[in-house]
């Protein structure tokens, strides 16, 4: 697993600096004057769901029993991490602006940086492209289920899951196996996109709860309390920003969020009651 990941993200990085480089030396600056810009309002909502681009992040913070003095080394990674992907991210961004028409980029929606491609490099670009997208992906998804993994493996062993998610089950856990099935059902009933769109603004949640969290415990952290509300206020902003843009025209995405919410709250209300109740009877025994 660990040297697919290597190996996947090594391809990416490489390709998408090698067309960045390339592509950015044929952009036409006159595509990307302020006369072309769509309405402000659109501008808006790119910024906010752009917002989603850097989640990746917090994965890292999954990785802290594997990592090498974790104090030290794990908010480096995470500002490294986040640096590389903002210089990356700009440069793609120009090379795709800088050789589409915007109303082009739009119609293309999530393959413009391969159709961005075909100005410069034909169809051999878009076809580099395309596949890079594929190792791109296919490392996400490896690290979201190491991510999954190791969360299910520490909450059950703090006792907030219960005890068979930190089960052994070949090289990982019973509780990768839950996330895998469960994973499944989701792709089943669900279209593709609206996956994305409720799993994105449901992170954004987490993110906004932890947060919170944070700030019950910021004597201990000693962090600072004014970055901390101003990460939990720009989150909720951009949670109110995404669900406006996307509600505009269909209220599944609302609907779906919600629904998530409630089951997420039912299952903590249960598996809490299990463990209580477990651990009571457990004290039972031990005091007859």
């Amino acid at each position: 697993m660990v040297k697919f990941q290597n190996v996947a993200i090594v391809i990416t990085i490489i390709i998408l600096v090698a067309f960045a480089t390339v592509v950015l030396i044929y952009m036409k600056p006159g595509l990307m004057a302020p006369a072309l810009y769509p309405s402000s309002n659109k501008i808006l909502f790119s910024i906010a769901i752009t917002f989603f681009s850097y989640e990746g992040f917090r994965i890292i913070t999954h990785t802290t029993e594997d990592i090498v003095n974790p104090e030290k080394n794990l908010s480096r990674a995470i500002f490294i991490s986040i640096g590389i992907t903002m210089v990356i991210y700009t440069a793609l961004a120009y090379s795709v602006y800088g050789n589409l028409e915007v109303d082009k980029v739009i119609e293309a929606k999530n393959y413009a940086l391969a159709e961005a491609s075909k100005p410069v490099l034909g169809a051999i670009g878009f076809t580099i492209i395309s596949v890079t997208a594929l190792f791109s992906t296919s490392s996400s998804i490896n690290a979201v289920l190491y991510a999954a993994t190791n969360i299910s493996y520490q909450m059950a062993r703090d006792g907030e899951f219960p005890r068979f998610f930190a089960k052994q089950f070949g090289y990982s856990k019973e509780g990768l196996l839950v996330s895998l099935v469960l994973t499944g059902l989701i792709i089943v009933f669900l279209d593709l996109l609206q996956i994305a769109a409720v799993g994105s603004i449901t992170v954004l949640f987490i993110h906004a709860v932890t947060h919170l969290g944070h700030l019950k415990l910021i004597h201990q952290t000693k962090a600072s309390k004014l970055l901390v509300v101003i990460a939990l206020l720009t989150t909720l902003t951009v949670i109110l920003l995404f669900l406006i843009y996307s509600i505009k025209d269909s209220y599944t995405i609302l609907f779906l969020f919600g629904g998530i919410l409630a089951i997420s709250f039912l299952l903590e209300l249960t598996i809490r009651l299990f463990i209580n109740r477990k651990g009571a009877k457990s004290n039972k025994g031990n005091s007859d």
